[in-house]
């Protein structure tokens, strides 16, 4: 997955208002307390820091774009 992927997939599950805003804003445990924005710019891989996001949601872990219906 790339960044733009992340990005993409934050926007069309949470919206273009909410779906950054909990990148930038919500502090996930599982990513050793830091946001997603900070996670993947620490070189964790988006994929990674999307499933962390996923699982405190409750979404689908997989990117949507992948989801097969």
């Amino acid at each position: 997955m790339k960044h733009s992927e992340l990005t993409a997939a934050l926007q069309g599950t949470f919206g273009r208002d909410i779906g950054p805003s909990l990148a930038r804003d919500l502090v996930l445990v599982e990513l050793d307390s830091r946001t997603v924005e900070e996670a993947v710019s620490a070189g964790i891989p988006p994929q990674t820091a999307w499933a962390a996001l996923a699982r405190e949601m409750g979404v689908p872990e997989e990117f949507p774009h992948r989801r097969r219906h």
